[in-house]
């Protein structure tokens, strides 16, 4: 934003001053003194604009039963995301953080927040949307907003990016198999009994365990890719009872995984939250939106 204006307000003095005379005068001296200082209050200002623009906010979510004892530091996503936080500082960029994770079973989740990281906060789970909005818009500084979630945490990712305000610049999704918290109702999802477990899997409900979010309406899908600069979408379809799908208008991209063995049906699901290749997309789609 501030490269392609940067030229022309080191200019304006210069041109104010030629417009006002002859045009092939050489400036005197208390001219070029003017120049000078109104090229160095410029720099000045915008390094100032850099360094406040400058800025990220990251929210991440976490899926089912992620939550390691109540909350969400040490999950896979927060490791993934402070390996992306020591890339990003060593090109100086600022941020803020919200990492969430879903427990076991209850309507809450558990969230730790860059303004007091030395606490979990707990909260309704329908709350949280509006509060990650109200979030966002505390923060002092500009900022550009980047979010990314696995499974229930890549629905509750899309929840958030649906209802953003278009004064909040959603500038990057990520979602990892994203899955409805609403309507999947698996043994994994819904620590189910083995009866109740037999009869989901015959039900109608249990084939949204098997798709991208349809909660999500087609015109909130539609309104997060159009205000997005990117909008990427990583999915398997190994577990055969639970995974997600293309969603229309995002880059999608199919991890090849595989079920390890007769326990590890839900495996595929489960790993695709620390991915290598969607957190490092993740990093330099980051990067290369500040470098621009």
């Amino acid at each position: 934003m501030f490269k392609s204006t940067h030229s022309l307000i080191v200019l304006g003095p210069l041109l104010a001053l030629l417009m006002a005379g002859n045009i092939f005068a050489a400036p005197d001296l208390s001219q070029q003194d003017t120049i000078l200082d109104e090229l160095k209050i410029n720099l000045v200002h915008n390094r100032l604009a850099a360094s406040i623009s400058k800025k990220a906010f990251f929210s991440i979510h976490g899926g089912y039963a992620s939550c390691s004892r109540n909350s969400p530091e040490g999950i896979d996503v927060h490791r993934a995301f402070v390996q992306t936080v020591d890339f990003l500082e060593l090109h100086d960029i600022r941020f803020e953080f919200v990492v969430s994770c879903f427990p076991k079973s209850g309507n809450k989740l558990y969230y730790i927040d860059s303004r007091d990281i030395d606490y979990t906060f707990k909260m309704r789970v329908a709350e949280f949307p509006t509060w990650m909005l109200g979030r966002l818009e505390q923060s002092e500084d500009p900022i550009s907003y980047f979010v990314a979630g696995h499974s229930h945490g890549g629905w509750l990712a899309l929840k958030i990016a649906s209802q953003l305000s278009l004064d909040i610049p959603l500038v990057g999704i990520l979602t990892l198999d994203p899955i409805s918290r609403v309507n999947c109702k698996t043994p994994i999802t819904q620590d189910m009994s083995p009866q109740s477990a037999a009869s989901g899997f015959l039900s109608s409900y249990y084939q949204e365990c098997l798709r991208a979010p349809t909660d999500i309406s087609l015109e909130d899908y539609q309104a997060i890719v159009d205000r997005t600069g990117w909008f990427e979408n990583y999915y398997q379809t190994a577990a055969p009872y639970l995974h997600s799908s293309p969603i229309e208008g995002a880059d999608n991209v199919h991890v090849k995984e595989s079920v390890r063995g007769l326990f590890d049906i839900f495996g595929p699901h489960v790993r695709i939250d620390s991915n290598a290749e969607a957190w490092g997309a993740f990093q330099m789609n980051v990067l290369s939106h500040f470098e621009r």
